[in-house]
Protein backbone atom coordinates (compact mmCIF):
# COMPACT_ATOMS: atom_id res chain seq x y z
CA UNK A 1 0.00 0.00 0.00
CA UNK A 2 1.81 3.11 -1.20
CA UNK A 3 0.75 6.56 -0.10
CA UNK A 4 2.15 10.03 -0.88
CA UNK A 5 0.95 12.30 1.37
CA UNK A 6 1.39 16.11 0.47
CA UNK A 7 1.57 18.63 3.57
CA UNK A 8 2.33 22.21 2.74
CA UNK A 9 3.11 22.51 6.59
CA UNK A 10 6.40 21.98 7.34
CA UNK A 11 7.66 18.51 8.97
CA UNK A 12 10.11 20.44 10.79
CA UNK A 13 7.58 23.10 12.08
CA UNK A 14 5.96 22.54 15.53
CA UNK A 15 2.41 21.62 13.92
CA UNK A 16 4.41 19.12 11.93
CA UNK A 17 6.21 17.60 15.06
CA UNK A 18 2.62 17.21 16.60
CA UNK A 19 -0.12 16.71 13.84
CA UNK A 20 1.82 15.04 11.13
CA UNK A 21 4.99 12.68 12.30
CA UNK A 22 3.14 10.44 14.70
CA UNK A 23 0.25 9.71 12.61
CA UNK A 24 2.85 9.11 9.69
CA UNK A 25 4.74 6.34 11.64
CA UNK A 26 1.87 5.11 13.43
CA UNK A 27 0.61 4.18 10.33
CA UNK A 28 4.47 3.04 9.02
CA UNK A 29 4.24 0.47 11.63
CA UNK A 30 0.91 -0.76 10.73
CA UNK A 31 2.33 -1.52 6.98
CA UNK A 32 1.97 1.39 5.07
CA UNK A 33 4.76 2.50 2.61
CA UNK A 34 4.83 5.98 3.07
CA UNK A 35 6.41 8.60 0.91
CA UNK A 36 5.88 12.50 2.63
CA UNK A 37 6.09 15.55 1.03
CA UNK A 38 6.12 18.88 2.36
CA UNK A 39 7.44 22.24 2.18
CA UNK A 40 9.88 23.49 4.45
CA UNK A 41 10.98 26.77 5.91
CA UNK A 42 14.51 27.88 5.54
CA UNK A 43 14.74 29.00 8.77
CA UNK A 44 14.53 25.10 10.16
CA UNK A 45 16.79 23.55 8.32
CA UNK A 46 18.91 23.35 11.13
CA UNK A 47 16.01 20.70 11.89
CA UNK A 48 16.29 18.12 9.09
CA UNK A 49 18.97 15.76 8.79
CA UNK A 50 18.15 14.40 12.24
CA UNK A 51 14.54 14.34 11.63
CA UNK A 52 15.39 13.16 7.85
CA UNK A 53 17.28 10.33 10.09
CA UNK A 54 14.07 9.09 12.39
CA UNK A 55 11.66 9.36 9.64
CA UNK A 56 14.31 6.30 7.89
CA UNK A 57 14.44 4.47 10.89
CA UNK A 58 10.93 4.50 10.94
CA UNK A 59 10.66 3.51 7.61
CA UNK A 60 9.05 6.92 6.13
CA UNK A 61 11.03 8.31 2.48
CA UNK A 62 10.53 12.18 3.04
CA UNK A 63 10.60 14.46 -0.06
CA UNK A 64 11.35 17.82 1.08
CA UNK A 65 10.40 21.35 -1.45
CA UNK A 66 11.37 24.84 -0.11
CA UNK A 67 8.41 27.08 1.28
CA UNK A 68 8.30 30.33 -0.62
CA UNK A 69 6.18 33.14 0.84
CA UNK A 70 6.98 36.62 -1.13
CA UNK A 71 5.00 37.65 -3.23
CA UNK A 72 2.79 36.12 -1.45
CA UNK A 73 -0.19 34.63 -4.08
CA UNK A 74 2.83 34.07 -6.75
CA UNK A 75 5.20 32.30 -4.49
CA UNK A 76 2.05 29.93 -2.96
CA UNK A 77 1.36 29.53 -6.64
CA UNK A 78 4.71 27.91 -7.64
CA UNK A 79 4.75 26.09 -4.59
CA UNK A 80 1.23 24.25 -5.65
CA UNK A 81 3.08 23.60 -9.75
CA UNK A 82 6.19 22.71 -8.35
CA UNK A 83 4.50 20.04 -5.62
CA UNK A 84 2.36 19.21 -8.03
CA UNK A 85 5.25 18.15 -10.91
CA UNK A 86 7.37 16.47 -8.15
CA UNK A 87 4.13 14.83 -6.71
CA UNK A 88 3.59 13.09 -10.62
CA UNK A 89 7.41 11.87 -10.46
CA UNK A 90 7.11 10.26 -7.62
CA UNK A 91 3.56 8.64 -8.31
CA UNK A 92 5.19 7.54 -11.82
CA UNK A 93 8.71 6.72 -10.51
CA UNK A 94 7.70 4.56 -7.37
CA UNK A 95 4.01 3.11 -8.01
CA UNK A 96 2.17 5.43 -5.64
CA UNK A 97 -1.64 4.15 -5.36
CA UNK A 98 -3.29 6.61 -2.97
CA UNK A 99 -2.58 10.72 -2.33
CA UNK A 100 -3.23 11.88 1.30
CA UNK A 101 -3.68 15.37 0.77
CA UNK A 102 -3.27 17.12 4.28
CA UNK A 103 -5.31 20.92 4.25
CA UNK A 104 -6.33 23.39 1.77
CA UNK A 105 -2.93 23.22 -0.24
CA UNK A 106 -1.94 19.70 0.07
CA UNK A 107 -5.30 18.45 -1.19
CA UNK A 108 -5.37 20.84 -4.02
CA UNK A 109 -2.19 19.34 -5.18
CA UNK A 110 -3.57 16.02 -5.07
CA UNK A 111 -6.79 17.08 -6.53
CA UNK A 112 -4.83 17.93 -9.59
CA UNK A 113 -2.29 14.75 -9.48
CA UNK A 114 -5.75 12.80 -8.68
CA UNK A 115 -7.25 14.21 -11.99
CA UNK A 116 -3.74 13.42 -14.44
CA UNK A 117 -3.22 9.96 -13.01
CA UNK A 118 -6.34 8.73 -11.64
CA UNK A 119 -5.02 7.77 -8.30
CA UNK A 120 -7.22 7.27 -5.41
CA UNK A 121 -7.53 10.40 -3.12
CA UNK A 122 -7.83 10.87 0.69
CA UNK A 123 -8.84 14.86 1.50
CA UNK A 124 -8.17 15.82 5.31
CA UNK A 125 -9.72 18.62 5.68
CA UNK A 126 -8.21 20.63 9.02
CA UNK A 127 -11.16 23.43 8.83
CA UNK A 128 -12.92 25.69 6.33
CA UNK A 129 -9.88 27.74 4.84
CA UNK A 130 -11.20 29.99 2.73
CA UNK A 131 -13.69 30.89 5.29
CA UNK A 132 -11.04 31.34 7.64
CA UNK A 133 -9.22 33.71 5.61
CA UNK A 134 -12.04 35.95 5.12
CA UNK A 135 -13.50 35.90 8.93
CA UNK A 136 -10.25 36.44 10.20
CA UNK A 137 -9.90 39.49 8.12
CA UNK A 138 -7.44 38.41 5.28
CA UNK A 139 -10.28 38.73 2.81
CA UNK A 140 -13.15 40.00 1.97
CA UNK A 141 -15.81 37.68 2.34
CA UNK A 142 -17.13 37.05 -1.01
CA UNK A 143 -14.65 38.99 -2.82
CA UNK A 144 -12.02 37.48 -5.65
CA UNK A 145 -9.89 35.52 -3.82
CA UNK A 146 -12.25 34.06 -1.07
CA UNK A 147 -14.43 33.27 -4.43
CA UNK A 148 -11.79 31.61 -6.22
CA UNK A 149 -10.59 29.24 -2.79
CA UNK A 150 -13.08 28.63 -1.74
CA UNK A 151 -14.08 26.83 -5.35
CA UNK A 152 -10.93 25.06 -5.37
CA UNK A 153 -11.67 23.90 -2.12
CA UNK A 154 -14.80 22.52 -2.72
CA UNK A 155 -12.98 21.41 -6.14
CA UNK A 156 -11.18 18.98 -3.71
CA UNK A 157 -13.85 17.64 -1.67
CA UNK A 158 -15.93 16.65 -4.91
CA UNK A 159 -12.81 14.52 -6.23
CA UNK A 160 -11.89 12.93 -2.79
CA UNK A 161 -12.72 9.43 -2.73
CA UNK A 162 -12.13 9.66 1.27
CA UNK A 163 -12.16 11.94 3.76
CA UNK A 164 -11.25 13.06 7.32
CA UNK A 165 -12.41 15.80 8.92
CA UNK A 166 -11.70 17.41 12.58
CA UNK A 167 -15.53 17.39 14.35
CA UNK A 168 -18.50 15.88 14.40
CA UNK A 169 -20.22 19.77 13.05
CA UNK A 170 -18.57 20.17 10.02
CA UNK A 171 -19.10 16.25 8.76
CA UNK A 172 -22.83 17.27 9.70
CA UNK A 173 -22.28 20.45 7.41
CA UNK A 174 -20.67 18.72 4.33
CA UNK A 175 -23.04 15.48 4.22
CA UNK A 176 -26.01 18.02 4.56
CA UNK A 177 -25.12 20.43 1.90
CA UNK A 178 -24.23 19.68 -1.64
CA UNK A 179 -20.58 20.10 -1.56
CA UNK A 180 -19.62 16.51 -1.76
CA UNK A 181 -21.33 15.15 -4.68
CA UNK A 182 -20.55 11.44 -3.60
CA UNK A 183 -22.52 11.03 -1.12
CA UNK A 184 -21.65 7.47 -0.48
CA UNK A 185 -17.74 7.93 0.38
CA UNK A 186 -15.81 7.32 3.59
CA UNK A 187 -15.86 10.69 5.87
CA UNK A 188 -14.42 10.28 8.99
CA UNK A 189 -14.10 12.18 11.88
CA UNK A 190 -9.73 12.32 13.61
CA UNK A 191 -9.59 15.44 15.61
CA UNK A 192 -5.60 16.81 16.64
CA UNK A 193 -4.73 13.66 18.51
CA UNK A 194 -2.13 13.44 21.23
CA UNK A 195 0.25 10.68 21.96
CA UNK A 196 -0.95 9.69 25.22
CA UNK A 197 2.51 8.47 26.26
CA UNK A 198 4.72 11.33 25.64
CA UNK A 199 1.48 13.75 26.99
CA UNK A 200 0.72 12.92 30.47
CA UNK A 201 0.79 14.42 34.31
CA UNK A 202 3.67 12.00 35.35
CA UNK A 203 6.59 13.74 32.78
CA UNK A 204 7.87 16.55 35.11
CA UNK A 205 10.46 18.63 35.46
CA UNK A 206 11.53 19.87 39.36
CA UNK A 207 12.71 22.83 38.15
CA UNK A 208 9.62 23.67 36.38
CA UNK A 209 7.68 22.97 39.59
CA UNK A 210 9.89 25.41 41.86
CA UNK A 211 9.75 28.20 39.72
CA UNK A 212 5.93 28.58 40.67
CA UNK A 213 5.56 26.83 43.79
CA UNK A 214 2.25 26.79 45.03
CA UNK A 215 0.75 29.68 42.43
CA UNK A 216 -2.40 28.76 40.15
CA UNK A 217 -0.95 28.77 36.55
CA UNK A 218 -3.32 29.55 33.82
CA UNK A 219 -1.11 28.67 30.66
CA UNK A 220 -1.70 29.07 27.32
CA UNK A 221 -0.10 26.68 25.09
CA UNK A 222 0.16 27.75 20.88
CA UNK A 223 0.44 30.92 18.12
CA UNK A 224 -0.82 34.44 18.92
CA UNK A 225 -2.79 36.58 16.78
CA UNK A 226 -5.39 36.25 13.37
CA UNK A 227 -7.85 33.50 15.21
CA UNK A 228 -6.70 33.25 18.88
CA UNK A 229 -7.99 36.17 21.33
CA UNK A 230 -4.99 36.58 23.46
CA UNK A 231 -6.41 40.38 24.28
CA UNK A 232 -9.59 38.40 25.53
CA UNK A 233 -6.76 35.64 27.62
CA UNK A 234 -5.34 38.56 29.36
CA UNK A 235 -8.72 40.51 30.71
CA UNK A 236 -9.50 36.60 31.67
CA UNK A 237 -6.44 36.54 33.40
CA UNK A 238 -6.73 39.91 34.84
CA UNK A 239 -10.23 39.35 35.87
CA UNK A 240 -9.06 35.47 37.68
CA UNK A 241 -5.95 37.87 39.09
CA UNK A 242 -8.31 39.73 41.29
CA UNK A 243 -9.94 36.50 42.79
CA UNK A 244 -6.59 34.32 42.58
CA UNK A 245 -4.11 36.80 44.05
CA UNK A 246 -1.18 34.22 43.12
CA UNK A 247 -2.16 33.50 40.09
CA UNK A 248 0.21 33.22 37.11
CA UNK A 249 0.40 33.45 33.65
CA UNK A 250 2.09 30.81 31.55
CA UNK A 251 2.28 31.21 27.61
CA UNK A 252 4.05 28.97 25.67
CA UNK A 253 4.35 29.78 22.02
CA UNK A 254 6.76 30.46 19.37
CA UNK A 255 5.18 33.36 17.97
CA UNK A 256 6.74 37.37 18.02
CA UNK A 257 5.94 38.31 21.48
CA UNK A 258 7.17 41.74 20.88
CA UNK A 259 3.81 43.22 21.06
CA UNK A 260 2.80 41.17 24.59
CA UNK A 261 4.10 44.29 26.61
CA UNK A 262 1.95 46.87 25.22
CA UNK A 263 -1.15 44.26 25.55
CA UNK A 264 -0.12 44.08 29.20
CA UNK A 265 -0.54 47.34 29.98
CA UNK A 266 -3.86 47.44 28.38
CA UNK A 267 -5.34 44.89 29.62
CA UNK A 268 -4.07 46.45 33.07
CA UNK A 269 -2.07 42.93 33.85
CA UNK A 270 1.05 43.51 35.80
CA UNK A 271 4.17 42.36 33.88
CA UNK A 272 5.84 40.00 36.67
CA UNK A 273 2.63 37.98 36.77
CA UNK A 274 2.87 37.09 33.19
CA UNK A 275 5.92 33.62 31.63
CA UNK A 276 6.85 33.39 28.59
CA UNK A 277 8.49 30.28 26.80
CA UNK A 278 9.19 29.29 24.12
CA UNK A 279 10.28 25.54 23.90
CA UNK A 280 10.95 22.34 21.92
CA UNK A 281 7.96 20.11 21.00
CA UNK A 282 9.62 17.29 23.42
CA UNK A 283 9.67 19.66 26.48
CA UNK A 284 6.08 20.96 26.64
CA UNK A 285 4.31 18.22 28.50
CA UNK A 286 7.22 18.49 31.22
CA UNK A 287 5.45 22.45 31.14
CA UNK A 288 1.88 21.54 31.05
CA UNK A 289 2.08 19.45 34.03
CA UNK A 290 2.95 22.85 35.94
CA UNK A 291 -0.84 24.14 35.17
CA UNK A 292 -3.53 24.17 37.45
CA UNK A 293 -6.18 25.46 34.24
CA UNK A 294 -5.18 25.68 30.29
CA UNK A 295 -7.04 28.41 28.30
CA UNK A 296 -8.15 28.87 24.92
CA UNK A 297 -10.23 31.75 23.09
CA UNK A 298 -11.12 32.16 19.37
CA UNK A 299 -13.14 34.14 17.77
CA UNK A 300 -16.40 32.17 17.31
CA UNK A 301 -16.98 32.74 13.36
CA UNK A 302 -18.59 30.12 11.55
CA UNK A 303 -15.84 28.54 10.33
CA UNK A 304 -15.03 27.06 14.18
CA UNK A 305 -17.44 24.52 13.17
CA UNK A 306 -14.31 22.67 11.61
CA UNK A 307 -11.84 24.21 14.28
CA UNK A 308 -10.31 20.77 16.96
CA UNK A 309 -7.96 22.49 18.94
CA UNK A 310 -4.45 20.65 19.19
CA UNK A 311 -3.58 22.20 22.52
CA UNK A 312 -7.33 20.85 24.20
CA UNK A 313 -5.95 17.53 24.05
CA UNK A 314 -2.77 18.32 25.03
CA UNK A 315 -3.93 20.01 28.29
CA UNK A 316 -6.25 17.04 29.05
CA UNK A 317 -4.08 14.17 28.12
CA UNK A 318 -1.43 16.17 30.96
CA UNK A 319 -4.30 16.26 33.37
CA UNK A 320 -4.98 20.27 32.80
CA UNK A 321 -8.45 21.31 32.93
CA UNK A 322 -9.79 24.21 29.73
CA UNK A 323 -11.29 27.22 29.95
CA UNK A 324 -12.85 27.69 25.92
CA UNK A 325 -15.38 29.84 24.28
CA UNK A 326 -18.32 28.34 23.06
CA UNK A 327 -18.86 27.17 19.70
CA UNK A 328 -15.46 26.13 18.68
CA UNK A 329 -16.24 22.50 16.68
CA UNK A 330 -17.18 20.08 19.17
CA UNK A 331 -15.58 20.94 22.36
CA UNK A 332 -18.99 22.05 23.98
CA UNK A 333 -19.67 18.41 24.37
CA UNK A 334 -16.80 17.69 24.94
CA UNK A 335 -16.34 19.83 28.26
CA UNK A 336 -19.63 19.71 29.21
CA UNK A 337 -20.36 15.91 28.99
CA UNK A 338 -17.12 15.23 30.70
CA UNK A 339 -16.67 17.84 33.12
CA UNK A 340 -13.32 18.80 32.17
CA UNK A 341 -13.54 22.46 32.28
CA UNK A 342 -15.25 26.03 31.88
CA UNK A 343 -17.45 27.12 29.12
CA UNK A 344 -17.49 31.05 28.27
CA UNK A 345 -20.58 32.35 26.92
CA UNK A 346 -19.22 35.43 25.07
CA UNK A 347 -16.10 38.10 26.21
CA UNK A 348 -18.50 40.66 28.02
CA UNK A 349 -17.27 42.00 31.28
CA UNK A 350 -19.86 39.79 32.79
CA UNK A 351 -19.11 36.79 31.25
CA UNK A 352 -15.61 36.54 31.88
CA UNK A 353 -16.01 37.20 35.58
CA UNK A 354 -18.50 34.79 36.03
CA UNK A 355 -16.24 32.27 34.38
CA UNK A 356 -13.39 33.57 36.76
CA UNK A 357 -15.26 32.73 39.51
CA UNK A 358 -16.32 29.17 37.95
CA UNK A 359 -13.36 28.58 37.39
CA UNK A 360 -12.17 28.81 41.29
CA UNK A 361 -14.88 26.62 41.91
CA UNK A 362 -14.22 23.85 39.78
CA UNK A 363 -10.39 23.49 40.27
CA UNK A 364 -11.29 23.52 44.19
CA UNK A 365 -14.08 21.02 44.30
CA UNK A 366 -12.83 18.26 41.83
CA UNK A 367 -10.64 16.14 43.64
CA UNK A 368 -10.77 13.98 40.33
CA UNK A 369 -10.07 16.47 37.64
CA UNK A 370 -6.57 15.02 36.62
CA UNK A 371 -7.87 11.72 36.26
CA UNK A 372 -11.08 13.02 34.26
CA UNK A 373 -9.13 14.84 32.44
CA UNK A 374 -6.89 12.01 31.40
CA UNK A 375 -9.94 9.44 30.68
CA UNK A 376 -11.37 12.27 28.45
CA UNK A 377 -8.14 12.45 26.13
CA UNK A 378 -7.91 8.87 26.13
CA UNK A 379 -11.59 8.99 24.70
CA UNK A 380 -11.20 11.60 22.37
CA UNK A 381 -7.60 12.89 21.38
CA UNK A 382 -5.88 9.25 21.62
CA UNK A 383 -3.23 9.10 18.53
CA UNK A 384 -3.59 5.31 18.16
CA UNK A 385 -7.54 5.73 18.00
CA UNK A 386 -6.71 8.08 15.35
CA UNK A 387 -4.56 6.29 13.30
CA UNK A 388 -6.30 3.08 13.86
CA UNK A 389 -9.61 5.56 11.71
CA UNK A 390 -6.85 6.37 8.84
CA UNK A 391 -5.28 2.54 8.45
CA UNK A 392 -9.39 1.29 7.89
CA UNK A 393 -9.07 4.72 5.33
CA UNK A 394 -6.46 3.68 3.36
CA UNK A 395 -7.35 -0.28 3.24
CA UNK A 396 -10.80 0.86 1.94
CA UNK A 397 -9.64 3.10 -0.50
CA UNK A 398 -6.62 0.73 -1.66
CA UNK A 399 -9.22 -2.01 -1.84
Amino acid sequence: MKTLYISYDGATDPLGRAQIIPYLIGLSKKGANITILTFEKKERSSEISELNSYLETNGISWKRLWYHKRPKTLATLLDVCVGVVVGYYLIKKTGIEIVHGRTFFGSLIGTVLRKITNIKLLVDVRGLWADERAEGGSWEKGGLNFRVFKYLENLAIRNADGMVVLTERLKEHITASDINKKKNIPINVVPTCVDIDKFNDNIRNQDNFEAFGDKFVLVYLGSLGTVYLLDEMLRFFRIFNEYKEDAVFLIISHSDVSSLPDKLREADVEINRVFIKSVNHDDVAAWLSCASAGIAFYKPYFSAIGRAPTKMGEYLACGVPIVINKGIGDSDRVVVDSNVGIMIDNFSEVNLRKGAMDLIKFTENNGDIKDRCRKTAKKYFNLSNGVEIYWDLYNRLYN
